[in-house]
């Protein structure tokens, strides 16, 4: 809201709306550049703008009123902003860095969300002994190659705690919502169910 009014209220809106403001722009010395442009491509753009503008201006009072309107209510004590990320290292920080900004700004911070986060296994076990014990069911070849996947998974797995870990000190979160990788997109109101009950479990958890 506040750059919205600030392109509003600055001076390069202010000539364009102002009755002389094409004369005063073209007299700064800007008419040689748009008359080398107009050339280059067709268009008067000089005066493509001013006839934008002027028609913006009658729009610019209710565009302030509804900008001062959306800042008050971000900043309402009712609101608050929920950080929603991946447990990758990129996505991570971003969420680090906005977090930070809701907290400089005096925005209300509300929680982290992590979501497609790889759950760790509780029960620590090799390759060896996984594959063992899927033998009988799975047979030797396969029960190597989902032992071996599931390996694959569990590094991570404890990627994603680490960084989940480093998060949340960074933006003091102890109780984040954690809502796990599905195993097929997003793409149905099934699978959008999921994702909510997944989601309120989660955050209904102790």
């Amino acid at each position: 809201p506040d750059r919205l009014t600030a392109f509003l209220e600055g001076r390069a809106l202010r000539v364009f709306l102002a009755p002389a403001g094409l004369a005063r722009v073209t007299a700064v010395g800007a008419s040689v550049a748009f008359a080398g442009l107009r050339r280059l491509t067709g268009v008067n753009l000089l005066e493509d703008l001013a006839v934008f503008f002027q028609a913006l201006s009658g729009l610019t009072d209710g565009f302030r009123r509804r900008a001062a309107a959306v800042k008050e209510l971000l900043a309402d004590p009712t609101t608050t902003f929920l950080v929603i990320t991946s447990p990758e290292r990129g996505p991570a920080a971003e969420a680090s860095y906005f977090a930070g900004r809701l907290r400089a700004a005096g925005l209300p911070y509300g929680g982290l969300i992590v979501n497609r986060v790889h759950p760790v296994d509780p029960a620590e076990r090799d390759q060896p002994t996984t594959a063992a014990r899927l033998e009988d069911a799975l047979g030797p070849a396969l029960a190597r190659r989902v032992a071996r996947t599931h390996a694959d998974l569990q590094v991570l797995a404890r990627r994603d705690a680490a960084t989940i870990r480093r998060l949340c000190a960074d933006v003091g979160e102890h109780d984040p919502v954690l809502v796990a990788d599905l195993e097929s997109d997003v793409h149905d109101l099934a699978a959008l169910a999921a994702v909510r009950a997944r989601l309120f479990g989660a955050a209904a958890a102790p």
